[in-house]
């Protein structure tokens, strides 16, 4: 997802078809500053499929919505709930800071139905683009040293109104240290890491990430149908998986199911997978 301030960044992402790394937490090394939000795009969808003529939104890991939210005084008391799949989705889906209720309800109550439906899809959770509840900043020195005797105020309001869990400060050979921060609810953290930036004595303020790969789910909004691809990856996870398994169910603004189509992720890309452009940034690196 996006990084926010001057430039020090400390998350890699990479993929690749068959291998997918993720949002690797490189400790020693400053990269260049990750790019900017990438808004929702109008790129329409095809004439046949499960979606036909219905936009794709062409949401990512960097995408945050223009919403006006004020993560230091935003209602957050909703988070975290109790399906973190469905408010995970939820989250990435709509790019607002924290999870709509009524998207997180409805996403909740399909995953609940697939799962039912379809045991086979049961074992398989979101892996998310980055922890929804944490961000990575670095401080310049002086604020480091704030941060380490308990002197920096500056970011108490939003540490508040977040319910700061933790404070973690890396031991790093040179200073400054890079600090994690750890909050009791699931956040965009784009947005999240944008007001940290912003605060006095940060230097760069990033989403936190993960070493490894996973299985995933993936949620296509089109209009008042849902459209979901169920990935499971085997092989050498978590380091980076080396087979997959997909299959694709779709769900009407009813509530029913239906099971789209499978595909174990060799030869060319089904027309469903291909339609799935907003899928793309959060599964395996299988670019029709």
């Amino acid at each position: 997802m996006q990084g926010a301030g001057k430039p020090s960044v400390y998350i890699a992402h990479f993929h690749s078809r068959g291998w997918r790394l993720r949002h690797f937490l490189v400790t020693a090394v400053a990269l260049s500053l990750l790019p900017g939000c990438h808004g929702e795009s109008g790129t329409p969808g095809s004439d046949e499929g499960p979606f036909p003529g219905m936009p794709a939104l062409r949401l990512d890991c960097t995408t945050v919505s223009p919403g006006p939210d004020d993560p230091a005084t935003v209602d957050t008391g909703a988070t975290p709930r109790a399906d973190a799949d469905a408010e995970i989705l939820a989250l990435e889906t709509s790019a607002e800071f924290v999870a709509p209720e009524p998207l997180y309800q409805r996403i909740a109550a399909e995953l609940a139905g697939i799962r039912a439906g379809f045991p086979e899809l049961a074992s398989i959770g979101v892996f998310p683009c980055h922890p929804a509840d944490s961000v990575l900043l670095m401080f310049t020195n002086e604020g480091l040293a704030q941060v380490q005797d308990g002197t920096y105020t500056a970011w108490d309001d939003l540490n508040a109104n977040l319910r700061l869990r933790s404070v973690q400060v890396f031991p790093r050979a040179q200073p400054p240290s890079p600090v994690a921060l750890h909050f009791e609810g699931r956040y965009n953290v784009n947005r999240l890491a944008e007001a940290y930036a912003g605060l006095p004595e940060v230097d760069s303020a990033v989403p936190n990430g993960f070493v490894g790969d996973g299985s995933d789910i993936c949620l296509a909004r089109r209009g008042p149908q849902h459209f979901y691809i169920f990935r499971e990856a085997h092989g050498d996870c978590p380091s980076g998986c080396i087979g997959e398994f997909f299959t694709a169910v779709s769900v009407d603004g009813d509530g029913n199911v239906t099971k789209i189509g499978e595909w174990d992720g060799a030869g060319s890309a089904p027309g469903w997978f291909e339609e799935a452009l907003d899928c793309r940034e959060f599964l395996a690196g299988n670019t029709p």
